[in-house]
């Protein structure tokens, strides 16, 4: 079921796209809020209760937000108080980078979640941006909106573990990301995506890996991707994908894996792909996947593909690359499919 936002969490001021702003809302519980915030491009911060602290350029922000410092007629029926931070640049500065995934300096502080709910945020001249990762954990994060363009290049695992991540907003920022490694495994609570520009993304490995409520994509462009390993793995609702153009890929290792969902996989273009290791292991509920042009060994086993599916997977092969097997080993099909349409290609067939 798709998420709704609380009608009593507090609304977010406006972002335009020539801004650069963020403003979020964080959660205010009865006792310690660690704080912490590392900003390139000197930077404000309003609290949300009247006070600001400027900061210098490349330097950390560390603070315990008070529960009194905050009213409570901005309580919520779950319990907490809520502040609305903001950060913005000093006057002449440009932000560049902004990290929320920095531990607060308190000594012999445990590892703890943070109270960011929803971020909302633009900056064109942002280069770097880390929201998820196992520093501290962003675990109460729900939603996150980008507006505008970016000057981001990197997207590696730049929400990993945000496992509370349920709305993604925006598409435009990530135009010139080319790496999109783990950025988002383990958001365990996404159910879809919006349709992000990914035009320049070459390595989309274990970008959506452990995404266990994802059920559905949108025809993202990978045409210039070159390695797709990991990249569903342990997607569990999901139960097909569309037509995404992944022609200039060269491994997809697990790249369905675990997949116990998925249906149906499209024609998708391997041709160009050297290592299939696991693709679609423990696919149990795979009923079609016509791959097209694959030459290197691959496995099927243990899907739930009939003779006709059989047949249409050996035909999209293309001629083995020296000694390739594919195996087909425990498919109901296998007892009435044809084989040779694929040993006619130079290929090994186990399981028929």
């Amino acid at each position: 079921q798709e998420w709704q936002r609380p009608p009593d969490w507090l609304s977010l001021p406006t972002v335009s796209g020539g801004d650069q702003k963020l403003v979020g809302l964080y959660k205010i519980i009865n006792g310690d809020n660690w704080f912490a915030v590392s900003v390139t491009g000197a930077y404000t911060i309003d609290w949300g209760d009247g006070t600001t602290t400027n900061t210098a350029s490349g330097t950390t922000t560390y603070k315990n937000l008070s529960w009194s410092s905050y009213s409570s007629t901005t309580a919520t029926t779950d319990g907490f108080r809520q502040a609305i931070i903001t950060i913005t640049p000093q006057s002449g500065s440009t932000l560049t980078s902004v990290n929320l995934n920095v531990k607060h300096n308190q000594s012999g502080l445990p590892a703890y979640a943070t109270g960011w709910l929803d971020v909302k945020m633009a900056g064109a001249s942002l280069t770097t941006l880390t929201v998820g990762g196992s520093t501290v954990y962003n675990s109460a994060l729900k939603r996150f909106e980008f507006v505008g363009g970016s000057a981001l290049t990197y997207g590696g695992a730049m929400f990993s573990s945000c496992y509370q991540l349920a709305t993604i907003v925006g598409t435009s920022w990530t135009s010139g990301i080319s790496d999109f490694t783990n950025m988002f495994n383990g958001c365990s609570s996404l159910s879809t995506i919006p349709l992000i520009d990914t035009a320049a993304g070459t390595s989309f490995i274990s970008m959506f890996q452990s995404c266990s409520s994802l059920s559905t994509i949108p025809l993202i462009n990978t045409a210039a991707g070159t390695s797709f390993t990991n990249m569903f793995q342990n997607c569990v609702s999901l139960s097909t994908i569309p037509l995404i153009n992944i022609a200039a890929g060269t491994s997809f290792n697990s790249m369905f894996s675990v997949c116990i969902s998925l249906r149906t996989v499209p024609a998708l273009n391997t041709a160009a792909g050297t290592s299939f290791t696991n693709m679609f292991q423990s696919c149990s509920s795979l009923e079609s996947a016509p791959l097209a042009g694959t030459r290197y060994a691959i496995s099927y086993a243990s899907c739930a593909l009939s003779s006709a599916e059989l047949d249409a997977i050996y035909t999209g092969l293309g001629t083995a690359a020296g000694s390739q097997t594919i195996t087909v080993t425990s498919n109901y099909g296998t007892t009435g499919d044809t084989p040779s349409i694929a040993t006619g290609k130079g290929w090994t067939v186990t399981g028929s």
